[in-house]
């Protein structure tokens, strides 16, 4: 009856399953590598970067053009203070403003300007290639997750194949209960044995939450959104794959490799920097010109509005004196439109500037400069040596994996063969059903060693794919 209740309630979760999956969303390989190219925070964070990277190549750019500016002033003065109209101190308040467009032209900066711009390309072409470094490498922990899911799913199915096989056991050990050719005790043994599969495919169906959750973490998806991954056909048992020589693989990573590529621009792009720090040992020369005017409220002038008799003599034989019209002028302050155009003043001319001593700034900076030049050197050699050992290693784990592999066959056979032969002999009452469960488990462990090995296989087989530059593909 225990047995019974316990079947019912695995039927239920399974069919519980089985709804669950087809309310879950299918997402194939293809799928997740484009899911977590667009919202992975690490390649965002990226893109960020180069976004940066190529704005400053348009700020570099744009230092070779001319800087243009405009200046606007206004004074109140107050006391002893200079009437810019006359050019006279006055104790009265004056009220100034200013106006000031001036452009300045670089000409020679020591070729700064110009290897600059060089250096921020070279800088946004590594951001990119950095870039598609990381996008790999996230493929690359993808398909691992992947992977991980599938091979859990594998085993889940395994040990739910061994459940319905102790099942069916038990209750053909019922019948020959039930007719006396079987010791009751045997039951018990079978009820154990059952128990132990319903543990295993807890632990199965544990650890496929948690390659789930690891692939949600990487495609950076809501932990409480639902998906199932499609299984690829996977076949392994008609050929293997082929593993190139390690030296092959080496040179082909060389040539195609973006980490490789990324460390050589940056080479280059620390030995411009070598030559920028270096112009500031030259001297700077610079085209210049301006035009500005001043504002004073003391800037005045004469406005006539009515005309009046004013005496300018007299009439000697008869004394009358004579009147002429005079207009009457009025001093008003000058409209500033006028003031522009009366006091406009405007200068050009060049700069030279030649560095005598600026604080050792151009031995330091060219000392930097040879620093970084050498760090970036030992770095691209240690980018070499270190995917040269990445590929030796994922070489020798391929090698490895395929022994595994073909090893773990072998022995999936002669468990088969021992659980085939268990019970034969149980059927004769040669053993009891504990031999016979023990020849069960070892199946179970066999074909469970035989998955983990298939796809520790897969894994490193793709990773040398990976340094290949073959695209990653799971069917």
């Amino acid at each position: 009856m225990q047995l019974i209740k316990r079947m019912i309630c695995l039927l239920l979760i399974s069919c519980s399953t089985t709804s669950l999956i087809y309310a879950q969303e299918k997402w194939d390989w293809s799928q997740c590598i484009e899911y977590a190219m667009e919202n992975n925070i690490q390649i965002q964070l990226d893109q960020i970067n180069i976004s940066l990277s190529e704005l400053q190549i348009q700020q570099n750019r744009l230092s070779l053009t001319p800087f243009v500016q405009t200046d606007a002033s206004y004074t109140y003065a107050v006391g002893r203070t200079v009437d810019m109209s006359k050019y006279q101190y006055v104790t009265k308040p004056v009220n100034t403003e200013n106006f000031q467009l001036s452009l300045n032209q670089p000409i020679f900066e020591g070729l700064k300007n110009l290897q600059s711009v060089k250096k921020s390309k070279l800088d946004f072409q590594a951001a990119k290639l950095d870039n598609e470094t990381l996008k790999q490498n996230i493929q690359l922990q993808i398909m691992n997750a992947y992977l991980n899911i599938l091979n859990a799913i594998e085993q889940e199915q395994q040990a739910k194949e061994q459940l319905l096989r102790s099942q069916s056991q038990y209750q053909n050990n019922k019948i020959m209960v039930a007719k006396g050719a079987m010791a009751e005790r045997m039951l018990v043994d079978n009820e154990a044995q059952i128990a132990s599969d319903e543990y295993n495919i807890a632990i199965a169906q544990q650890q496929i939450q948690l390659a789930y959750m690891a692939l949600k973490t990487i495609l950076q998806l809501d932990p409480s959104k639902e998906i199932n991954i499609v299984q690829p056909d996977i076949n392994l048992n008609s050929e293997l794959y082929k593993i190139d020589p390690v030296e092959e693989i080496y040179q082909n990573a060389i040539s195609i490799r973006p980490e490789i590529k990324s460390a050589a621009l940056k080479q280059e792009s620390s030995q411009v920097g070598l030559k920028i720090s270096r112009s500031a040992y030259y001297p700077s020369l610079s085209f210049f010109s301006g035009i500005g005017a001043n504002l004073s409220d003391q800037f005045t002038e004469s406005t006539s509005h009515d005309l009046i008799e004013t005496p300018i003599g007299y009439i000697k034989s008869t004394g009358e004196s004579v009147y002429t019209q005079m207009p009457l002028s009025n001093s008003v302050t000058m409209p500033f439109g006028k003031q522009i155009k009366n006091n406009m003043s405007y200068a050009f001319g060049l700069n030279l500037s030649i560095p005598i001593y600026n604080r050792r700034a151009g031995y330091l900076s060219s000392s930097r400069a040879k620093l970084a030049l050498k760090q970036s050197d030992l770095e691209s050699k240690k980018i070499q040596s270190d995917l040269y050992n990445n590929i030796k290693e994922a070489h020798i784990k391929a090698i490895t994996s395929e022994e595994n592999f073909k090893a773990s066959q072998k022995s999936l056979k002669a468990a088969q063969q021992s659980l085939d032969y268990a019970q034969e002999r149980l059927k004769s009452g040669a053993i009891g059903q504990l031999e016979l469960n023990l020849a069960q488990n070892n199946l179970l462990i066999a074909q469970s060693r035989l998955t983990q090995a298939k796809f520790e296989y897969i894994f490193n087989v793709k990773v040398l794919d990976f340094y290949s530059g073959k695209k990653i593909d799971l069917n």
